[in-house]
């Protein structure tokens, strides 16, 4: 939670108003203004004072807070007249970085409806967004231009962020704002026809869905998925009509390119980035204590920090995660803002369906989330064991509702099953569930749905819970705490951990274990007292209502921006010197000098020659007047490199290999980026001229390089995809090239060195170069992660290459994963090797048959054969007795003929 909470409320909530921020006593003779006091303090203020404020903020005591002390601070602010707008908690910090919560209760004079109209939504919302002028706009205001990007879309995924921001869209469109829900989770061949269907099921809702790359295919060029996620995002982002706000998720860093691009200043200059806060990868990994053990989450973690450092807007649905952030360093923008999560569309409807919730008691306790450590299974079934010791507690039973995963080791059903021996109620797992059929689990009258997670931020199971009506005991810890009315948190929430660091604690410290006395604890008492139901701080209308004049005060500003572009002086671009490293392609060479034909003259040109034999002059450079530099050993990569910067003077350094194509915005972007955001060393997307469509850039495949974390510079040329640009400043402070890179890890060795130096790097999104010809390695940085790809470096260069690293944190996290994978990989070849030995069983054990059939279908032919020789002699004697009768039946035919003759004859003698 915020540790300035009061202040922070009070300087909105009084520039909002246009009245000074007072703290009392101070200023005790003025009137109006936004008063800040204490609880001890609000008998000493008199009714005529606290009657003018036009708003007064009164914090409890630094101690342990409960529901009860909020109550009573509520009371007391109400028998001085005035109204309550919001009543909550603040937190504060104490010694060894413990913090304690206080009560916090913000007020209106009676019958003043403007301070309720800007803390409808919560005190941090973003109607007190000072960015915009959200309290000006009406409902004439035109509709805003909003992308809502996310890698998970209700329906087509499952997970929290596909809720979210599914909702998100959702309700924007019902506010009659243009909104693209864009679809970034890979996808592969084949689905394009349920695509179409989900297409048609959004746009039913006013949501046009649109995906940002093909099935199957990536037209980035990148060995890291959210690297290549995040650069499709501001590919597909510069395709389209500007967009007023883009809203993207802080998990894997969709819109670090995008948000870079606009920083300096190639695009997006009328757009507002607003980051939501869901968890970040090394938060998770926090969370679950698991290092970061492979490439991909520390890719993550470098575009997360600096998606959130660049945006416009940092919104969460709690204060939690933004103050993560800050105790773990992540630079944070000024507006920082805490808006709670939409209703989705089909909880609206269960709920406008449903019967209102009543103070019943329940009779089965539902555990609701997945099964696994971090969603408090054993939490749950020690706070059990606890109540299987107490006799008074009326009959309930006990269900275990969500996917089987594993709980401190073990398979959850199996934990579970071993843990059920003491229990003295019926139980029972049930995991074949999904979203729609949990809700109608938990629907049903007696039950209480129990979401005990040790570390959290805002789960939308809790959200959901409240707005179905459905009982609930829930963890306070992190953000799950926020998503209750603060009076009404000690009858629903219980803390899940020890105050003291904020969860979840870092990987090298030890994890105070979870207590399951507190949840024991009010599970007695849900299961023996009614309590109300469940509400959240801010309606769901409110909810709305803010999100809607926000993104309207947006469009507005944009529009009124745009009248006024144009003003001010543009920055002072720094000069620049541009090597050109050169290894005989003539061809390419002038192409290359052909770029720079009408190049600012602050650019300054070199060639660096890497031939072997460079005997014979370069005529295409001599022709240009283009200066020609030779290293003291022909052909050494580091010597022509330093040669080529000792021929130039120029602030900013550019080094262009040989087999790259600089576009006609190369220098002028360069330095347009290196004057916007000051940043030491800069790459570049590199477009992949040996493709057909290379000629156009919308939809070419790019290289596009990282700008960190420094340790991915031990595994490939992370750093550059081609040319990139150094300080000459920077340059000094690593000390150049080292003097024994022979080939191009000198450039590798040198971008890890300011890596490892912590110096700014940064890379330009918008493509400044083609590649005409493959280099060493464009194959490596094509592919994925650990696919079989050989690095083209010798044992020497992977050794200079690699120097900078003889102190890099995080290796144990990869030495990790390296083992783990090796682990896995060991694995797979045993199980595959099981599965070849019992197939080639079957197959011999099949062959065998067959053999054997065979061997019978031989005997039986053979018995077929000797029938058919017998059959022929039979038909053989059967043929010569019948040629014997015919010959007998013939004789006896003539015989008959010439006695019945003689018979005739002699009666006609008589």
């Amino acid at each position: 939670m915020s540790r300035d909470d009061s202040l922070a409320i009070g300087e909105r909530l009084a520039a909002r108003l246009d009245a000074p921020l007072q703290r009392w006593p101070d200023g005790s003779d003025a009137e109006g203004g936004v008063l800040l006091l204490t609880a001890e303090q609000l008998a000493e203020v008199p009714g005529e004072r606290f009657g003018s404020a036009l708003a007064a903020i009164v914090t409890g005591t630094a101690a342990a807070a409960t529901s009860a002390d909020l109550v009573a601070l509520r009371a007391a602010v109400e028998a001085r007249d005035a109204a309550v707008v919001v009543s909550t908690f603040a937190t504060l910090a104490i010694e060894d970085g413990a913090v304690v919560e206080v009560p916090l209760v913000v007020a209106a004079p009676s019958g003043d409806a403007r301070v309720a109209a800007l803390l409808a939504a919560g005190p941090h919302a973003l109607t007190l967004d000072l960015g915009v002028d959200v309290p000006s706009v009406t409902a004439d205001d035109p509709p805003a231009r909003v992308c809502v990007v996310s890698f998970e879309v209700s329906g087509m995924t499952g997970g929290g962020i596909g809720t979210a921001s599914t909702s998100l869209a959702e309700t924007l469109a019902r506010a009659g704002h243009d909104v693209t829900l864009l679809f970034t989770g890979w996808q592969e061949p084949g689905v394009e026809e349920g695509n179409a269907r989900w297409r048609e099921h959004y746009a039913a809702r006013g949501v046009r869905l649109a995906f940002a790359r093909e099935p199957g295919r990536s037209s980035v060029k990148n060995p890291h998925f959210p690297a290549r996620s995040a650069y499709e995002v501001y590919s597909w982002l510069v395709g389209e009509q500007p967009f007023d706000v883009v809203h993207l998720p802080e998990n894997m860093g969709h819109g670090a390119y995008a948000q870079l691009a606009k920083a300096q200043g190639s695009a997006f200059a009328r757009t507002t980035f607003v980051v939501g806060t869901h968890g970040p990868t090394r938060w998770a990994a926090e969370a679950n204590r698991v290092a970061l053990t492979r490439e991909e989450f520390h890719v993550n973690d470098a575009l997360e920090r600096t998606s959130v450092a660049l945006a416009d807007v940092l919104l969460g649905p709690s204060r939690y995660l933004h103050d993560y952030k800050r105790e773990r360093g992540w630079r944070l923008p000024a507006r920082v803002h805490v808006q709670a999560y939409a209703v989705p569309t089909a909880v609206r409807a269960r709920a406008a369906a449903g019967d209102a919730a009543t103070a019943a008691l329940p009779d089965e306790i539902v555990f609701f989330g997945r099964l696994e450590t971090r969603k408090g299974v054993a939490t749950l079934c020690d706070a059990l064991d606890l109540l299987a010791a107490d006799g008074d507690l009326p009959p309930f039973a006990v269900t275990f509702l969500g996917p089987v995963a594993q709980v401190l080791g073990r398979s959850a059903d199996a934990y579970i099953e071993a843990r059920s021996a003491a229990w003295p109620w019926r139980w029972q797992l049930v995991s074949d569930r999904d979203q729609q059929g949990a809700a109608e689990y938990l629907s049903r009258p007696g039950v209480l749905a129990v979401m005990p997670s040790t570390v959290d931020n805002a789960p939308n199971t809790v959200t959901e819970a409240i707005a179905l009506g459905i009982p609930l005991v829930a963890g306070g810890t992190g953000g799950t705490g926020e998503l209750v009315a603060a009076e009404q948190r000690d009858d629903h929430m219980f803390a899940s951990a020890p105050s003291g660091p904020l969860l979840p604690v870092r990987l090298d410290r030890p994890v105070p274990p979870p207590d399951p006395a507190p949840l024991a604890e009010l599970l007695r008492k849900r299961l023996t007292t009614p309590v109300e139901p469940a509400r959240t701080p801010a309606r769901s209308d409110a909810v709305d209502e803010a999100y809607d004049r926000w993104h309207r005060a947006v469009a507005r500003a944009n529009r009124e921006a745009a009248e006024t572009a144009g003003a001010g002086s543009p920055a002072a671009l720094p000069s620049l010197a541009v090597c050109l490293l050169h290894d005989g392609d003539e061809a390419l060479l002038e192409a290359q000098l052909e770029a720079f034909a009408d190049a600012d003259p602050d650019v300054e040109l070199v060639v660096a020659d890497l031939r072997t034999d460079a005997a014979a002059p370069i005529a295409v450079a001599a022709a240009r007047s283009v200066a020609v530099v030779a290293p003291g050993r022909p052909g050494h990569g580091a010597q022509a490199r330093a040669a080529a910067v000792a021929a130039t003077g120029a602030e900013l350094i550019a080094i262009v290999p040989p087999s790259d194509l600089p576009l006609a915005a190369f220098a002028a972007s360069l330095r347009a980026a290196a004057a916007a955001t000051g940043a030491d060393v800069y790459g570049c997307a590199v477009l992949d001229g040996r493709t057909p469509d290379a000629g156009e850039p919308a939809t070419a495949s790019a290289f596009v390089p990282l700008y960190g974390p420094a340790i991915m510079g031990l595994t490939h040329q992370a750093f550059s995809s081609g040319p990139y640009a150094i300080r000459r400043a920077a340059l000094d402070q690593i000390g150049g090239f080292s003097p024994d890179a022979r080939g191009d890890e000198a450039d590798h060795e040198l971008l890890n060195a300011a890596a490892v130096a912590g110096l700014r790097l940064e890379v330009v999104p918008q493509p400044l170069a083609s590649k005409q010809r493959d280099d060493r390695w464009s194959t490596f940085r094509a592919d994925w992660p650990h696919d079989v790809v050989a690095p083209p470096y010798d044992a020497e260069q992977w050794v200079r290459a690699e120097r900078p690293f003889a102190d890099a944190a995080d290796l144990v996290g990869l030495l990790r994963g390296a083992r783990d994978e090796a682990v896995r990989q060991r694995g797979e070849v045993q199980e595959a090797h099981a599965v070849y030995q019992g197939r080639l069983a079957e197959q011999r054990a099949w062959i065998e048959g067959l053999e054997t059939r065979a061997e019978e279908l031989r005997t039986y032919q053979q018995e077929l054969l000797d029938e058919l020789q017998r059959q022929t002699d039979e038909n053989r004697r059967l043929r010569a007795l019948n040629d014997e009768l015919s010959q007998s039946a013939a004789k006896l035919a003539v015989r008959t003929v010439r006695d019945v003759g003689k018979q005739v004859r002699r009666r006609v003698k008589r």
